[in-house]
């Protein structure tokens, strides 16, 4: 049975991808032919199959001056009652542009003829079209590709597959639930479109049972479907099996299915769509993994938030139905807002099924979730707006004053985004004021950061703010050698961590925090077990990389939080910002270090320097017959360079010229030995042939056997 059912599920999801391709090449032939066909843009609603009433007037259309007002009944259409298959005939299907098509209307109860002249649709409705048809296309493709991508992967599990059908539910309810432009106008056929049309309008109106099911065995399946795994299968599916059988067995009876029996399928689905975001709410609440509390909380608010647009977006288009009418792009802008929002649905899926990325993924969401109410908030106040703008001037100046309140309407809307703006603000001091004391706390840090001296004071000021702000327990700043390709904690304490381990190149390549839990949940990052022994000894939590310049300086690792809560996805975005400030302090700070140390290093050459010149004769002895010059430029501060001239009591000189092996200090400290050696020498009367025996022994035994002396000694007398 398993087998069959995977099997089914591959094939549907199959068809489906390349259906939706066919799908939406028709539906761009149909707009595109549309977009240069003569159209009517009064609107008319229905009142009965033969019968159509006015409301909403263009004048254009009219051009013999028979204009309709609003509420007049159109009675016929070229001799023709107004059928729906005449109105699709005449207005629904390509025409020339200019094409006039006679008809007659009601008007206080007497008869007029007039002529519809068809005109080029408006270039506002033409661009929303195409808006509304380009997130339709997105969020269909999005919505297959997450399914195969799942079912593909783990296509034994149970949860992937309810998730495999719920989203090829979706899809196909995308695809069927929205009449852009009549049939007629397209270019291209598709075989048995009829019949795939059916099939897929059967599969959508299982969508909020594939969701009820779904979240069920999301993350982890309840109980109920563990103990009794048909009850919870009646539960989803059981209302939407006995719609279509009553659907099937009034067919058979060729009873007609009214508007009546759709609103109960849709109030249905809206039911059970409802029902699932309130369990999954409940499941949140009550989870004590963190994890999978990230988990369902992604899905509230990328499938959960997108899903209740959706539930209100056909309340609205109910409740609504005759308001919607009079101006169809209203409908328009509010399924095309719809579709923006169901975006979000399969990428927060995707990722939560995934287990990585989870708070990161979530802070996108909530951040465009937020943007996109924002937006339907700031249209519908300047909607508003414009329209009791429009009616008291259209009702003091006429007709002229339409344009006067489009520019006032501009005017308001310009001055209500920056109110919004202080408006969020305000919002967020109200009820999140631990994210900007939290700002605030990093903020004064960062800027008293450049009177840090050094690293362990700005790492313990660090600590101290980030535990003071956030409850956590701990930070563990690890940085990369500067010597080798491995970190160390605090520059001092030796870590497992390489430049060769997985989870620094991982750090390095994305540039983005990691979650310890998703990273061992998930399995996307292979760890050595001393890493992982390391990670779990200091109770990291989540891991912060530290970038500078493109590159990998450390990381920053935190523990976790005090009282064993979570990192909310705000944190995660504010904390995220402080890590390229640290990593650039942190640099900062280590350059101003090696500029102490080498300016410290210097002072202490030029101190060898001058003691080293002491070791070298500042006069030449004066000896009777023998005339001596001397310089010496040492290559570096200190050098292995050395020549002597030594007076004896018995009036000879000693004339030595030496060279060791290298530079530097070592060589320096090798020939302030040869000095010292052959003036004590020397000085005692040893002979000249034992003086250089008993040095050679020396130095021989004393340094490895690279290093050596160039040495000449000799003596004038």
């Amino acid at each position: 049975m398993k087998q069959v059912i995977k099997s089914v599920t591959a094939l549907i999801g199959l068809m489906l991808f390349v259906y939706l391709f066919m799908f939406y090449a028709v539906e761009a032939t149909k707009i595109a032919t549309w977009q240069d066909s003569g159209t009517v843009q009064s609107r008319l609603r229905r009142l009965n199959d033969s019968m159509m009433v006015f409301v909403g007037i263009d004048r254009v259309d009219f051009p013999d001056g028979a204009i309709p007002a609003i509420k007049d009944t159109l009675i016929r259409v070229a001799d023709s009652a107004a059928t729906r298959s005449v109105m699709e005939r005449y207005f629904d299907s390509p025409h020339p542009v200019g094409t006039t098509v006679p008809f007659e209307f009601l008007h206080h109860g007497s008869l007029v003829h007039g002529t519809v002249s068809l005109t080029l649709p408006h270039t506002q409705e033409v661009v929303l079209i195409w808006i509304l048809e380009a997130l339709r296309f997105l969020a269909t493709l999005l919505f297959v590709c997450v399914a195969l991508w799942a079912f593909f992967r783990r296509p034994d599990s149970a949860g992937i597959r309810a998730l495999a059908l719920f989203s090829f539910a979706m899809g196909a309810f995308v695809m069927s639930s929205v009449r852009v432009v009549g049939d007629s106008y397209a270019s291209l056929t598709i075989p048995a479109r009829e019949i795939i049309n059916t099939i897929s309008s059967n599969v959508s109106i299982f969508f909020g049972a594939f969701w009820l099911d779904l979240v069920f065995r999301f993350p982890r399946p309840i109980r109920l479907v563990e103990k009794k795994p048909l009850a919870a299968f009646f539960i989803c599916y059981l209302p939407n099996l006995i719609f279509i059988a009553i659907y099937v067995v009034l067919e058979i009876l060729d009873v007609t299915v009214g508007a009546v029996f759709g609103r109960l399928l849709l109030i249905t689905v809206s039911l059970q769509v409802t029902a699932g975001v309130i369990l999954l709410a409940v499941r949140f609440l009550r989870a004590d993994d963190r994890v999978e509390r990230r988990q369902m909380r992604l899905v509230l608010w990328g499938t959960g938030a997108s899903l209740a647009v959706m539930v209100i977006t056909i309340i609205l288009l109910l409740a609504f139905d005759e308001w919607f009418s009079v101006n169809p792009t209203r409908a328009t802008v509010v399924v095309a807002i719809f579709f923006l929002g169901l975006i979000l649905s399969p990428l927060s899926f995707a990722y939560a099924f995934n287990r990585y990325r989870l708070l990161e993924v979530e802070a996108r969401v909530r951040r465009g979730t937020r943007y996109l109410l924002a937006f339907i908030v700031v249209l519908s106040l300047i909607g508003g707006l414009g329209l009791l703008i429009g009616m008291l001037l259209t009702r003091y100046l006429g007709q002229d004053g339409g344009n006067l309140a489009l520019v006032i309407t501009l005017l308001a809307a310009v001055g209500l985004i920056p109110l919004l703006r202080a408006t969020r603000n305000v919002l967020e001091r109200t009820f999140y004021p631990e994210r900007l004391r939290l700002r605030q706390l990093i903020a004064d840090f960062l800027s008293s950061s450049s009177t840090f001296v050094d690293k362990q004071t700005f790492w313990t000021q660090l600590e101290a703010k980030l535990q003071d702000g956030l409850m956590v327990r701990g930070v563990f700043p690890v940085l990369r050698a500067s010597n080798n390709g491995h970190f160390l904690l605090r520059d001092v304490a030796s870590t497992p961590f390489a430049s060769e381990s997985e989870l620094v190149v991982r750090l390095e390549r994305d540039q983005r925090p990691l979650m310890v839990d998703e990273i061992i949940a998930g399995r996307v990052i292979r760890m050595s077990d001393a890493e992982t022994d390391w990670i779990s000894q200091n109770g990291v939590a989540m891991i912060l990389p530290l970038v500078t310049h493109g590159k990998l300086i450390g990381f920053l690792g935190l523990g976790t939080k005090k009282e064993e809560e979570d990192y909310a996805a705000e944190e995660l975005r504010i904390l995220n910002s402080l890590t390229t400030q640290v990593a650039i302090a942190t640099e900062n700070i280590r350059l101003l270090e090696e500029n102490v140390d080498k300016r410290r290093l210097e002072e202490q050459l030029q101190i060898a320097r001058r003691i080293q010149r002491g070791f070298l004769p500042r006069q030449i002895p004066a000896t009777p017959g023998l005339e001596v010059a001397a310089v010496t430029r040492f290559c570096l501060e200190v050098a292995g360079d050395y020549y002597d001239i030594i007076a004896l009591p018995n009036g000879e000189t000693v004339m030595a010229v030496g060279d060791v092996s290298g530079k530097g200090a070592g060589a320096a400290l090798l020939m302030a030995n040869l000095q010292a050696s052959l003036r004590t020498a020397v000085g005692v009367g040893v002979p000249l042939a034992d003086v250089v025996g008993r040095i050679n022994d020396l130095i021989c035994t004393n340094t490895p056997p690279e290093e050596y002396i160039t040495f000449f000694v000799g003596i004038f007398n």
